[in-house]
């Protein structure tokens, strides 16, 4: 197997690509503690096995099966949530593994299918017809988190993470929505309105510190449920935002094999058709 180097070029943050609102999921990915762990040496690295894992979530969500991955287009598209989206060194050589990942599950899985067919009927080696630059459909915007720090430092960077991921998706139902200027809409909905699936997939505690923050300004006279400070934070629409559409990884273990399937039945949720895994397991436990 050969795979190409490609130029990567930096989303800028809060940017959302031509094909954002076109994709019917959106995974909202963060990358340290996710594909790599706190256990490894830090520095610019992915964990191969866990790239694996998310180049299967990948091949998945779009059918994974040979004809559907000919589709000219993915149905899911990445949002980087992450600090490498800040960094041009850090966002190419993910993007660079990605590649490499996609390829190889691509090959493992067309290898998989072989083994079901004559040699006379044997298919040739898959070629996607997107790559990971493809793939990347956006990246968080760049948001000051000192609106956050009147609350313990974990739950700061927690809420901060929500809040730019909002921040995001509303961005997003703007863009694509005609008539709509009103920001204050509907922000204890769902941001997109587009009948997209996204999920959020962090090491961090979002959904937990989400829902207590909300639970606090519940409690307090604030009939709007905004921050004091900011009051562009409305944490029912942070709620909103990451309740049901949220997968916390260990940071120890990275992307598990159970993680990767949560992951794909959040995305098809609001499908008629259940999620019904490939044949083959994701990578055992093994790192």
């Amino acid at each position: 197997m050969t795979t190409t180097t490609r130029t990567t070029r930096l989303l800028q943050p809060g940017q959302a690509t031509a094909t954002a609102s076109s994709v019917a999921h959106l995974l909202f990915l963060d990358i340290d503690g996710v594909l790599n762990t706190s256990v490894m040496p830090g520095g610019c690295r992915v964990h191969p096995i866990l790239m694996r894992r998310l180049a299967r979530i990948i091949l998945e969500s779009n059918g994974n099966d040979n004809s559907k991955l000919s589709s000219s287009s993915s149905s899911i598209g990445i949002v980087l949530s992450s600090s490498w989206r800040l960094e041009e060194q850090y966002y190419s050589h993910f993007v660079q593994q990605l590649d490499q990942a996609l390829a190889a599950a691509a090959e493992q899985q067309n290898d998989d299918d072989d083994k079901d067919t004559t040699a006379a009927t044997a298919s040739s080696s898959v070629s996607l017809p997107w790559t990971a630059p493809e793939l990347m459909v956006g990246s968080t915007p760049q948001m000051p988190i000192r609106d956050f720090l009147n609350t313990n430092k974990a739950r700061a960077i927690a809420l901060h993470r929500a809040y730019e991921i909002a921040s995001w998706l509303r961005h997003l139902r703007k863009a694509t929505t005609t008539g709509n200027d009103d920001d204050d809409a509907k922000r204890d909905d769902p941001p997109p309105c587009l009948g997209q699936q996204w999920v959020i997939l962090d090491d961090l505690d979002v959904l937990s510190h989400v829902v207590t923050e909300h639970g606090n300004h519940q409690n307090d006279d604030d009939d709007d449920n905004t921050d004091d400070r900011n009051p562009s934070i409305h944490y029912a629409e942070l709620r909103a935002v990451v309740e049901g559409h949220f997968v916390k990884t260990d940071p120890e273990a990275g992307l598990t094999e159970r993680n990767a399937e949560q992951v794909l039945e959040l995305f098809w949720r609001g499908n008629n058709n259940h999620h019904q895994p490939h044949q083959q397991p994701l990578e055992q436990e093994d790192e």
